[in-house]
């Protein structure tokens, strides 16, 4: 059927594991540039993520109740991850 899947659907297929390597499998299966603090996310694990969904939809799902917030810019659609600030 002709226009009934959105564009912006992929399927991804992530294991679960350390948050600095799977994000990368992550950008590399959406198709899009992340920008990692790789010393700042080390030992943080990610939730595992199966399915056809949005590129977004699929990053949130991996990094609930981790601790990891995003920003993604939206003229290059960039995403850069990292932990919230302390102040």
């Amino acid at each position: 059927m002709l226009g009934c899947q959105k564009e912006d659907e992929i399927h991804f297929s992530i294991e679960s594991g350390n948050a600095v390597k799977t994000l990368k499998v992550f950008a590399i299966q959406a198709g899009v540039e992340i920008l990692i603090d790789e010393n700042e996310l080390e030992g943080i694990q990610t939730r595992s993520i199966e399915g056809t969904m949005t590129k977004i939809d699929a990053l949130e799902l991996m990094i609930f109740e981790t601790g990891i917030v995003y920003n993604r810019d939206q003229e290059t659609d960039a995403i850069a991850v990292s932990l919230p600030q302390k102040e």
